[in-house]
Order: structure tokens, then sequence, then C-alpha cells
């Protein structure tokens, strides 16, 4: 998708949104090409991290997410059952 494509559809959305006014079209397209902006500033800024980074950062959110999944933290009735014994 281009660049005007991309602002064309946020732009119809922030419409949308406010009640399909008219009337508004100049705002709404400054609007959403502030956004759009914004969006493919972020998305550069990932595609421009060398790959060993990104894959450094990427590699670190697996590990943590996949310890919370292997070692979940222990249930209060597994902790009162070896208070019990």
């Amino acid at each position: 998708m281009d660049r005007e494509e991309g602002i064309r559809i946020i732009a119809y959305q922030i419409w949308e949104e406010e009640g399909c006014c008219h009337g508004s079209h100049v705002q709404h397209w400054l609007k959403a090409e502030t956004i759009w902006q914004k969006r493919n500033a972020l998305a550069s800024t990932v595609k421009e991290m060398e790959p060993s980074v990104r894959n450094q950062k990427i590699n670190t959110a697996v590990k943590t997410k996949a310890a919370a999944v292997l070692n979940p933290p222990q249930s209060k009735k597994s902790e009162s059952s070896k208070r019990k014994r």
C-alpha cells in the first residue's frame, strides 16, 4: 500500500469515528497524515535495526515468555499442602 492510499484509509476511519460529518475532510486528512507518518517511522526504525540487535530483542522476549510458561508460580494450594506435612 502506498502513502496516499494509507492516509486515505486512515482519514476515512477518522471520518466514520466522528459521525460521518461532511466539511472536515482537510482536518481528517492532516490528522491521518500524522498518524501514517508515526506508524511508518516506527516500522522503519525496526527495519533499520541491525539483524543481530533485532534478533537479540526477539530472543529475549521469547525466552521470558517460555520461562513463564515452563515455570509457573506455585499455587497457594500446593504451598498449604507442604505446610501440613
